[in-house]
């Protein structure tokens, strides 16, 4: 249980643009499907992208495996898989860009 609310960070959820699954309650369901099958990049341990993501699977009981990438690879690269999923502030430019949803 946290102690005090110091900062509030949104995040998105993004999958690949080939990923089966077009909403949250068929994600959860695909992932229920396939446990250890996902993966979940973010930009390293202990940001708000990990936090996310493992705060989805606490609140879910999903089950995916965490990819920390090096900063510059996980902020700037699309999903690299159909399998991975991905939590982040701005993914403005891949969503345009029809790589993710």
């Amino acid at each position: 249980m946290p102690l005090a609310g110091v900062v509030r960070f949104p995040n998105v959820m993004t999958v690949h643009a080939s990923f089966p699954a077009r909403t949250v309650p068929e994600f959860i369901a695909y992932a229920n499907a396939n446990p250890g099958k996902l993966n979940h990049v973010s930009s390293g341990r202990g940001t708000t992208q990990h936090l996310a993501g493992e705060l989805f699977k606490m609140m879910t009981g999903v089950s995916f495996v965490h990819v920390p990438l090096p900063r510059r690879l996980a902020s700037n690269s699309p999903i690299c898989s159909a399998a991975t999923c991905k939590f982040c502030s701005k993914p403005c430019r891949l969503y345009r860009a029809h790589q993710i949803r």
